[in-house]
């Protein structure tokens, strides 16, 4: 209500400040549907055996927030197909790309198609120069899908003054395996990626071991909920009300559904009904067991990285531990920070030395500088 500061004139009630509910809750169904489209990607990569893959393009956040990414078509064709003899060659050579290859490596290239149509025509180009100018001293074991980006389109801009994490490429790398790195990825100086797929316009730059091991994701769905696909984790809540309590939350959830399931609001006697957003069964039992990266986002620096998703433009940077989280849009794990087991809404942020242990951050809040949380 806006009361007038002329004496002549009685209150009067302003414009609506509230917004549609359509409007306020469209973020917890983005944020949820960006996350299944970026997971939905990486079985569709790996296990295809056809040379040519139609995807959706994974969701990105708008131009202002994150203007490194590329702009996506709805859709794009993209041939997936192991290296010819000359462009294997290329990626071996000691004069050109300088890689290597385990014994009983399956390495794949992928590049995007000039048009959806235009896929099968160009199933079988010659692409060795773009891995000589892409791809550099990185060692390759296990599957890997390696995307070059090709002339037109997806060209290759060189513009001076740029970081590392701004370079599309594979380079420096002392082992990548069982990987997706999609055309347009930086990946960069890493001692290991193991199990984690990058997508376009995400980086991994100078990290000590980026994985995603099967025993870690299964620990932590049985031992504390935590499914990064469908975006859930069992949170035991302090003991302030004579007890620890576990609550079941999903990071899609509004602050209204929290406080119901915590039986905050009365049971509902307030006028809210909750749940705001319900939740839909995530397809499939559960996330493939790798760490999955969407454009914008990034892990720099960190020496140790573990069973992660990171949606569009959320950031690791310079933190000291972080295992079993998920990141929302615009959301950050900085400056020699521990994290694990923890769901963070978008634009949520734990920086400068702080701990964050079992914890659901919802939007905007922050843990820092040298803070401590845990079971919250």
């Amino acid at each position: 209500v806006a009361v007038s500061t002329a004496t002549n004139r009685a209150p009067t009630t302003s414009r609506k400040a509230t917004m549609a509910p359509v409007d306020v809750l469209s973020p917890f169904a983005e944020s949820r549907a960006s996350r299944l489209a970026a997971f939905a990607r990486t079985p569709a990569l790996l296990a295809s055996a056809s040379r040519v893959v139609t995807l959706p393009n994974a969701p990105l956040l708008s131009a202002s927030h994150a203007p490194t990414a590329p702009t996506a078509r709805p859709t794009s064709a993209y041939v997936v197909r192991p290296p010819s003899a000359a462009e294997l060659e290329v990626l071996l050579s000691p004069s050109a790309c300088n890689c290597r290859m385990s014994p009983g490596c399956d390495l794949r290239l992928m590049y995007r198609a000039a048009g959806n149509g235009e896929a099968s025509a160009m199933a079988g180009w010659d692409v060795a120069a773009a891995l000589a100018g892409q791809v550099a001293d990185t060692t390759f074991a296990g599957r890997v899908v390696l995307g070059v980006l090709l002339d037109g389109p997806d060209a290759v801009r060189s513009e001076p003054g740029r970081t590392v994490e701004e370079i599309a490429g594979v380079t420096g790398n002392r082992l990548v395996t069982g990987c997706v790195l999609e055309p347009g990825c930086r990946v960069h100086g890493n001692v290991e990626l193991a199990d984690t797929h990058v997508l376009s316009g995400a980086a991994v730059v100078g990290c000590g071991s980026v994985r995603c091991p099967a025993s870690t994701v299964s620990g932590s769905r049985e031992g504390h909920g935590l499914d990064l696909l469908d975006g859930t984790a069992d949170v035991e809540v302090g003991p302030e009300a004579g007890g620890g309590r576990v609550v079941g939350v999903n990071v899609d959830s509004t602050l209204v559904d929290v406080c119901h399931q915590l039986d905050m609001d009365g049971g509902g006697t307030g006028g809210i009904v909750a749940p705001l957003v319900s939740h839909g069964a995530a397809p499939g039992t559960s996330g493939p067991t790798v760490n999955v990266l969407c454009p914008g986002s990034a892990i720099l620096h960190t020496p140790r990285v573990e069973h992660v998703y990171l949606g569009p433009g959320a950031r690791i940077d310079s933190a000291a531990s972080v295992a079993s989280c998920l990141l929302g849009p615009g959301s950050r794990v900085e400056g020699g920070s521990t994290v694990s087991h923890a769901l963070l809404q978008w634009n949520a942020s734990i920086s400068s030395g702080s701990d964050a242990h079992h914890v659901f951050l919802m939007e905007r809040s922050a843990v820092g500088p040298h803070s401590f949380t845990a079971n919250a």
